[in-house]
């Protein structure tokens, strides 16, 4: 089963949005500055690989998506991704002002698929 299957059959319930540490780059001081489309790193703990569709999450970074083109479409070369209406900054866990749509990316261990 190719990649894009088995992203596509990932359990997006179980992202969770915690705050993260101090050391990580915030998406208000991103927001106050004007960038709001670069990537930000966040604890590959803080997320399930199942969202993914991973066996194990490596690295996991996330950016507000603000393109022309269908979120659905989105795709990042060597990442599985995944998009997220939410009402909550990924990064700081603050409520936003109105929801917004942000793009997840991840690295890890792709689950086995067993033949058929």
């Amino acid at each position: 089963m190719a990649m894009a299957e088995t992203a596509g059959k990932a359990d997006r319930s179980q992202l969770t949005f915690p705050p993260i540490s101090n050391h990580m780059q915030s998406t208000a001081n991103k927001r106050q500055s004007g960038v709001t489309d670069s990537w930000t790193y966040l604890d590959p703990r803080a997320v399930s690989a199942d969202a993914f569709g991973l066996k194990e999450v490596h690295a996991v970074k996330v950016k507000r998506f603000r393109e022309q083109m269908d979120v659905r479409n989105y795709d990042l070369a060597g990442w599985q991704t995944c998009a997220e209406l939410t009402d909550y900054d990924p990064d700081s866990g603050e409520p936003l002002e109105a929801a917004e749509w942000f793009v997840f990316a991840a690295q890890g261990k792709i689950k086995e698929v067993a033949a058929l």
